[in-house]
């Protein structure tokens, strides 16, 4: 019925079972419907919407049953047999951003909604408690904004096939798509904050307009990760912190230029990680941190300006490691500390290190030394020769399996 195979337990007793059309995209499963058993649409990606609406007499969702689909929206609010959601049954469902809870659901299994990372908004019908940031009730409210049980308390709002969660009038952040199929948006001009997992894993994506968002001040983590059609994003002035994994594995990425960001003081670890097609960056005087893994992997990476990095002082862990094409960097005098392996098989030719000889350098294997700046061993030899330095740090000679930092 309506491309969905179905078990008669009797003419009024239908068991959802799997999809007999797997290319279909949203489906309205039939009012004689009580169960829907265990992996039903287990894994059906394109499965986006399922109407509910009819299912008076469901009464359980069965384990893994919705378990990683592209369903973007829940609403159960209908289902009002329903008692039991059991374990895994939205389990990484990563686009799923809302669902409504019947009132007559009392149980829901072990991590029933684990990995659903834009699931901010729950509304919550049933007698149970739920709050926002717990894990009990199968992690349904773990990353939640808001829990609300009234309509009209609720904080989020559509624009332009964009879900949003209004912390004021002038302050909206960015929770997800409606639609994942979407390929260019345009975010409010309100919008200061692009949330965790926002656009996670949404791979037709390709273009993203931040040019009215003169107040985003935060990239969340993980928030375009594995964005594979992404191929090139502007960021305004107003960013301050691009959260880690933010852009890895945005494998269409091919330029980043972050000169305007001039509030922009970290890039999170992983930040752009598994960038295989990014081949330049540009950053800003503001910069103070970047992290660990930063530009892990970026294989087809080759220029890297840090002329402008006057405040730069950390380069953490394996920031530019496997970094093959990257033959030459300059450090400005104001980097202190080098991770370990941060440039460890790169292929630098050129590695120079400005203002050196300023302070005392000091190397350590304890991360901890690292952090701390204390408990090293002090460095007597020179940083004067860049193609030396570039063999150091590279791998060729073992100055990469040490931590560096310099004390003035």
């Amino acid at each position: 019925i309506d491309g969905v195979d179905y078990y008669k337990n009797s003419e009024t007793d239908y068991m959802a079972l799997r999809l007999s059309d797997k290319t279909k995209t949203s489906i309205t499963l039939d009012s004689r419907t009580t169960s829907i058993g265990n992996y039903a649409f287990y894994q059906n990606k394109t499965l986006l919407s399922v109407d509910l609406s009819n299912c008076t007499n469901l009464t359980t969702i069965g384990e893994y049953a919705f378990s990683s689909t592209g369903l973007t929206s829940i609403d159960l609010s209908n289902c009002t047999n329903l008692t039991t959601i059991r374990n895994y049954a939205f389990y990484y469902c990563t686009s799923l951003t809302s669902i409504t809870l019947p009132s007559s659901v009392t149980t829901i299994g072990n991590n029933a909604f684990h990995g659903c990372y834009v699931l901010v908004e729950v509304y919550n019908l049933s007698s149970l408690d739920i709050v926002a940031g717990a894990t009990t009730h199968g992690n349904v409210a773990y990353y939640a904004l808001q829990v609300y049980s009234n309509p009209s308390e609720s904080k989020f709002t559509t624009i332009d096939g964009v879900r949003y969660y209004k912390e004021s009038d002038s302050s909206y952040i960015v929770t997800g798509l409606v639609d994942p199929t979407k390929t260019s948006i345009t975010l409010d001009s309100r919008t200061t904050m692009i949330g965790n997992y926002t656009f996670y894993q949404c791979i037709n994506l390709t273009s993203v307009d931040l040019s009215n968002c003169t107040n985003l001040t935060t990239i969340g983590e993980y928030a375009f990760y594995e964005c594979y059609s992404l191929t090139s994003i502007t960021l305004p002035s107003s960013v301050t912190t691009i959260g880690k994994h933010a852009f890895s594995e945005c494998d269409s990425l091919t330029s980043i230029d972050l000169s305007k960001c001039t509030n922009l003081t970290t890039i999170g670890n992983y930040a752009f990680a598994y960038c295989s097609d990014l081949t330049s960056i540009t950053l800003t005087s503001s910069v103070t941190t970047i992290g660990g893994y930063a530009f892990y992997f970026c294989s087809s990476l080759t220029s890297v300006d840090l002329s402008k990095c006057t405040n730069l002082t950390t380069i953490g862990e394996y920031a530019f490691y496997e970094c093959r094409t990257l033959t030459s960097i300059t450090l400005p005098s104001s980097v202190i500390k080098i991770g370990y392996h941060a440039f460890y098989h790169s292929g630098l030719t050129s590695l120079t290190i400005q203002g050196w000889d300023s302070g005392t350098w000091y190397k350590t294997t304890s991360s901890t030394n690292w952090n701390n700046m204390t408990n090293g061993t002090e460095f007597t030899g020179s940083f004067a020769d860049a193609s030396q330095n570039a063999k150091w740090f590279k791998g060729t000679y073992g100055y990469y399996n040490y931590y560096w930092y310099k004390v003035s």
